[in-house]
């Protein structure tokens, strides 16, 4: 895994090795033109340094001093820019949050026109005026717009489901950034129609952050900064960059690895208005052979605790796709924790509309992002997924035969971390 100096769009042009950049097929040296997506030339180059430099400077889980200084442009970039690059990953172009193949279809822009280029670090727009752009970079108004066209086409209809949980994740991630700098999300409208949904909010300064927003972290592992714990997010992968849930053997979390994982899911988020009471996270976590269900219902923040039987945990593995074997790359068994958010969306669908339904896929994808960052403070993956049966794991799990997996989340320790291992 290394950090790169130079932009994602650089490093794809140098190498000619994009996969996810913006072209189906990249022949080496050959240009990436990513302008028809962002709308116009680059007006204003946008590294984040200043916020890098307080996130190196902020311990895990802290508020960081003199932030003040930092601008909501700047702090929004660095959280949006593709910053990983894996030479070996068959996706090898990464930013701070999981995207489908990698190919992150979640725009920012701004309420001057701007939109932000991930992969050049540059904000884009038409020029006019003397400021040879729309308006100032900087602009206490923003929105997150999905490009569905941005998700490969066999994903079929899927592709309207994923980008409403990748918008959830977005949007949880800039409120996690601006949570560390002493500023909230305020003013968050939600436009979740089926063409491009997206969100428009603001950044502003706050008097009171919400503590579920960015917990404070628990024990262990203490000197790690804001930068060195978002450097090592990651969703896993199988050797020689294959995809898959290629996980090491351990005896599991211990309770205070599990404490966490539970604190970062409490947020309810700022679009949950009619489908947050019709959601239930289930937390499967393991210690030794031994599986533990935490369970929690719509807006509670208490957890009936119970333990899964051995037969019932068997049942549930088998309920994703794939084979559960080494030989097809799935270590599923090797999980130390498994989230599941679930919901009844036919009764959703009937108090709130679509709308309550696509809120609770938004929502969903809130809560897992949440879980990617005490994963990476404790050297985990977070690997979001929605290969599994909805039967299997209802009925595993007990719960009523009516709910749906909007998302689940696999949790555990990876042995590959951009290197190269043989099978």
């Amino acid at each position: 895994m290394t950090d790169i100096p130079m932009s994602a769009h650089e490093v794809a042009r140098r190498y000619g090795i994009s996969k996810n950049v913006g072209t189906t097929v990249l022949v080496p040296g050959a240009e990436i033109d990513t302008s028809g997506w962002f709308g116009g030339p680059p007006v204003a180059h946008e590294y984040g340094e200043d916020a890098e430099r307080v996130l190196a400077a902020t311990p895990f889980g802290a508020r960081a001093n003199r932030a003040a200084c930092v601008s909501s442009a700047s702090l929004l970039a660095n959280a949006f820019r593709i910053r990983r690059f894996e030479s070996s990953g068959e996706y090898p172009f990464h930013a701070l949050f999981p995207s489908v193949r990698a190919k992150y279809p979640i725009l920012l822009g701004n309420r001057c026109g701007l939109v932000f280029d991930p992969w050049l670090w540059a904000w884009r727009g038409a020029e006019s005026g003397g400021h040879g752009a729309a308006g100032p970079v900087d602009s206490a108004g923003y929105e997150l717009r999905a490009s569905v066209d941005r998700l490969p086409d066999f994903y079929g209809d899927l592709r309207t489901i994923l980008v409403r949980l990748e918008l959830g994740m977005t949007l949880r991630h800039c409120a996690v950034t601006a949570s560390v700098f002493g500023r909230e999300l305020t003013d968050v409208v939600d436009d979740l129609s089926p063409r491009a949904p997206g969100t428009t909010f603001r950044v502003g300064e706050a008097d009171d952050i919400d503590p579920d927003i960015a917990p404070a972290a628990g024990p262990g592992n203490g000197t790690r900064t804001w930068a060195t714990v978002l450097a090592a997010r990651s969703a896993g992968r199988m050797p020689r960059g294959l995809p898959g849930l290629y996980l090491a053997p351990t005896s599991g979390l211990s309770g205070t690895q599990c404490a966490a994982l539970r604190r970062w899911t409490l947020s309810p988020g700022p679009i949950t208005a009619g489908c947050a009471a019709g959601l239930t996270l289930t937390l499967i976590v393991r210690t030794g052979t031994e599986f533990t269900v935490y369970s929690r219902a719509g807006t509670e923040q208490t957890w009936t605790r119970r333990i899964l039987p051995q037969s019932a945990s068997a049942a549930l593995l088998s309920g994703h796709g794939g084979e559960n074997t080494p030989r097809n790359g799935n270590y599923l068994r090797r999980a130390e924790a498994v989230l599941f958010v679930t919901a009844d969306l036919l009764e959703i669908q009937r108090e709130g509309g679509n709308r309550a339904v696509f809120r609770s896929c938004a929502q969903a994808g809130w809560i897992v992002q949440g879980l990617t960052y005490p994963a990476a403070y404790f050297d985990r993956i977070a690997r979001p997924t929605r290969s599994f049966d909805d039967v299997t794991v209802t009925t595993a799990l007990m719960l009523p035969r009516a709910h749906h997996v909007l998302l689940a989340c696999v949790i555990g320790k990876s042995p590959v971390q951009g290197i190269e291992v043989p099978l």
